[in-house]
């Protein structure tokens, strides 16, 4: 796209900004959509491939072939409603989908720039693909494992790949934002629903599958983060006051869903990407008091009525939980990666191997939840190397943003999925996308906006 559509009122999907009306209106589509999902598999089903047919129809007609960075979001907003309603489709639809439309993309762009870290990152993690094939032969099961521990990495890496081309201005985020977080909602209709429709909720100190919708509690309260994250930065750059009061109702309902799951990483997740968005945003002088006081009445109202009347709830559980530091065997699986790193240290077991060796030191099987150390048991020295790469590419994406507004922008979609890795390996494909999405080029604002403190930002540099 030329950088001329600056110059309009539309953005670079060809199109205008959501107002407050139609927001409204696709969170009540997809409030109704949970209930049909979760009733009628084929609706999901249908909704699944209706969104993937879409992003191909776009990706390879449309006129405006960047609207697949908005589908892309919508399928990583809706990734954990379609499995939590057995939606039948495979379960790493999600990342094959974003894979397949971003390439797609990529050969529209008729452009390749920042190629090379990338493609090095992922090639790295074939060189021990050898080795689980010659362990199992080439059918059945080790094909599963490579593509359920490569499809992530995989993803990252298109996703890397075609976002260090595209050029994304802060109104073009902001409705990344917002496709990202409607679909959302729909994870948390149902986990709500189950949670106040439940005739007993015996909350104890581990996870709540009742309170996530009856589906994984780490992938649920995970997403629900996510839904939270997006809704703070709508919430700092939006320039519309109906949009911020939307928001801040979501970032709330999203942050007690995700807390009542029981499952502490989508929290975590949340609360340091909002600190690191507030640390960015303090180092604006002037223009940022609106902002702050709507956050800040956010925190009020989350901390004095919200947490004490969520505490009760759960019988004073929720303390007890928060307050537990154990990380729930995830440290004891991560020092058995090491051991087997140990034993094989230049290429590793092979994609998907550890979690059946980790049986001589964890003492059963145990699929990896920090990605970092499955990289290291699976792909030996690649796979250190890969973990180095990956460190680099967040360094360059941060580092080269020219303002304060991108740098928070960015560190946000870093530190979500590198914090989301550390906790609970690749298993979802907002942490590919999240990634790439922060290796986009920034364009400055060829129009101020109507809104005089966003000026104030806007024209505020590091």
């Amino acid at each position: 796209m030329k950088n001329n559509l600056l110059h309009t009122n539309q953005d670079i999907f060809g199109q205008r900004s959501l107002s407050a009306p139609a927001i409204l209106f696709l969170l009540a589509i997809h409030l109704g959509l949970a209930f049909a999902g979760r009733s009628i598999v084929l609706i999901s089903t249908l909704h699944a491939l209706l969104t993937f047919g879409i992003g191909l129809y776009i990706a390879l007609i449309s006129k405006h072939p960047r609207k697949i960075i908005l589908v892309t979001a919508y399928i990583v907003g809706a990734e954990i409603f379609w499995r939590m309603t057995n939606a039948s489709i495979f379960w790493e639809f999600g990342k094959y989908a974003i894979i397949a439309l971003l390439l797609i993309g990529i050969l529209r762009e008729k452009r390749l720039h920042n190629a090379g870290l990338p493609i090095l990152y992922f090639l790295l993690l074939c060189i021990s693909i050898p080795l689980t094939i010659s362990a199992y032969g080439f059918s059945g099961n080790p094909l599963q494992m490579i593509s359920f521990n490569l499809s992530g990495p995989l993803a990252l890496a298109v996703s890397v790949l075609y976002f260090s081309q595209v050029k994304l201005s802060l109104k073009d985020l902001q409705k990344v934002a917002w496709f990202t977080a409607i679909p959302i909602v729909s994870v948390l209709t149902l986990a709500f629903y189950n949670t106040i429709t439940a005739a007993n909720i015996n909350f104890t100190s581990e996870s709540n599958f009742l309170t996530s919708g009856g589906f994984g509690p780490n992938q649920v309260s995970a997403i629900l983060g996510l839904g939270a994250v997006m809704m703070f930065l709508v919430i700092v750059f939006s320039t519309k006051t109906s949009q911020r009061l939307i928001a801040s109702g979501l970032m709330l309902a999203f942050l007690v869903q995700s807390t009542l799951t029981f499952s502490r990483g989508g929290i975590y997740n949340a609360g340091i990407c909002i600190l690191l968005g507030s640390l960015h945003l303090l180092k604006v002088k002037k223009g940022k008091i609106g902002v702050f006081v709507l956050l800040f009445a956010i925190a009020l109202i989350g901390v004095y009525f919200l947490y004490p009347q969520l505490d009760q709830f759960t019988g004073g559980m929720l303390t007890q939980r928060f307050a537990d530091i154990n990380a729930s065997g995830r440290l004891q699986i991560a020092q058995a990666d090491i051991e087997i790193w140990k034993q094989n240290l230049f290429l590793g077991v092979g994609p998907g191997e550890a979690a059946y060796q980790a049986v001589m030191y964890y003492g059963q099987y145990a699929a990896a939840h920090t990605e970092y150390t499955r990289l290291l048991a699976e792909h030996g020295i690649p796979g250190l190397i890969a973990i180095g790469l990956l460190i680099l590419m967040a360094l360059r994406a941060y580092f080269r943003t020219p303002t304060w507004e991108s740098k928070l922008w960015t560190v946000v979609f870093l530190a979500w999925p590198l914090v989301e890795m550390s906790h609970a390996a690749m298993r979802i494909a907002a942490i590919s996308f999240l990634f790439g999405l922060a290796n986009a080029v920034w364009i400055e604002q060829a129009q101020k906006s109507p809104d005089p403190v966003m000026n104030k930002l806007s024209t505020k540099r590091e």
